[in-house]
């Protein structure tokens, strides 16, 4: 049996969107927003979701905390993210 580091913390929105392929994290610990299928209209108050693309994640102090990066990498092919 193989553990990986994919431990993440985040609202629950954010969750369902991750494990539905909405975005993905890439091997700089980017988000990277699926291109090409969303048309969003947010609220005026809330950021589109499009304008996280590119924006670093906040990482663990501890470099062994870090997320896995062969899941990341994983998780954009299995969801067709292109990073």
């Amino acid at each position: 049996m193989i553990a990986t580091r994919m431990v993440f913390h985040y609202a629950k929105n954010h969750h369902w969107a991750f494990d539905h392929g909405w975005f993905g994290i890439d091997s700089d610990y980017r988000i990277l927003i699926k291109q090409g299928w969303l048309d969003e209209d947010a609220p005026s108050d809330l950021r589109f979701i499009q304008e996280y693309h590119n924006q670093e994640i906040l990482l663990p102090h501890d470099e062994e905390f870090f997320p896995d990066l062969n899941a990341l990498a994983w998780h954009r092919t299995e969801w067709e993210i292109a990073s």
